[in-house]
């Protein structure tokens, strides 16, 4: 065989042998398409690149071969996260959907978890004290069946029967606002009235206490004490005929000249502090009285 010869023969081989090569890469393709059919991932959007075939220039067989990384290789398109898109979508103003909707503002009501509407506090927002105080404006309630009520620092009482107290008055909490006191109706006293009328240190005074009936008491302990505003008192229409205890009666009183000759006293009375701390007091007739104990009466006395 000439050289010529041998020098074809060399050529053919090798051209055979691309050949082959390029067949085999072929060959693995699609048994990785197959697999993946198998499993049943559908790629979405990757295609299958077409048959290689022989170039007509064997010399450039192997460079136009595709990488053995991307032989075989797919890609899937991962599954949306509905959070995450959420968390994509944002609020556009400007865009056509969103181009006649307004962001709500603080003023405007909210939504609670519940989704009920709930309304924004308002800006300023009344003091308990306020709320308190305008409640108390008009205050009213009953002694007995007696009814009374008090605005303006007016006390004022209609007609009834009274219950007895005990040194517990049914106006105690308002008495230091009370700057006059009214009885408007017959009111038929009880037998104890003790502190009626106690720590109205703002009282100046006392009308209609004739419509007072107090026939039946017999305690009258502490009933004007700490009046300490009240100058003067008319009580020369109240029967004492049954009293027999006025201790600290008027004690810490404000007033100047007290005048109660006009009682009738039929049985002694204990009379402890009955007229002490009136610093005021410049006339006192008790003419009348007469003690089963007495003791720190007063500074004046006219017998």
């Amino acid at each position: 065989m000439s050289k010529q010869e041998r020098r074809r023969v060399r050529v053919a081989a090798s051209l055979g042998l691309t050949v082959l090569m390029s067949s085999a890469i072929l060959g693995g393709v699609a048994p990785l398409t197959a697999n993946a059919a198998e499993v049943g991932s559908e790629p979405t959007t990757t295609e299958i690149s077409p048959m290689i075939t022989a170039p007509d220039n064997p010399s450039d067989a192997v460079s136009s071969l595709p990488a053995a990384d991307d032989i075989g290789a797919e890609v899937v398109e991962e599954t949306p996260d509905p959070a995450e898109e959420e968390k994509e979508e944002a609020f556009d103003p400007d865009s056509e959907e969103n181009a006649d909707r307004e962001l709500p503002s603080q003023s405007e009501n909210i939504e609670a978890d519940g989704g009920q509407a709930i309304e924004q506090a308002p800006s300023t927002v009344e003091s308990t004290e306020d709320i308190l105080l305008a409640e108390a404006d008009v205050i009213d309630g009953d002694w007995g069946d007696v009814h009374w009520t008090f605005e303006d620092g007016l006390l004022s009482l209609s007609g009834g029967t009274g219950v007895g107290t005990h040194g517990i008055s049914p106006w105690r909490s308002i008495a230091t606002q009370v700057t006059k006191v009214e009885i408007t109706g017959q009111i038929i006293a009880p037998a104890n009235i003790q502190s009626l009328f106690a720590n109205f240190s703002a009282v100046t005074s006392f009308e209609g206490l004739s419509n007072m009936d107090t026939s039946n008491v017999t305690v009258m302990w502490n009933t004007f004490r700490d009046t300490s505003s009240l100058e003067s008192i008319d009580l020369s229409s109240w029967d004492v005929s049954k009293v027999n205890d006025i201790d600290g009666m008027f004690a810490g009183s404000g007033l100047i000249s007290l005048d109660l000759s006009t009682w009738q006293i039929t049985k002694p009375m204990h009379a402890s502090n009955t007229f002490g701390s009136m610093r005021n007091l410049e006339f006192l007739n008790i003419s009348s009285f007469v003690f089963s104990y007495a003791r720190y009466l007063g500074k004046v006395l006219h017998a």
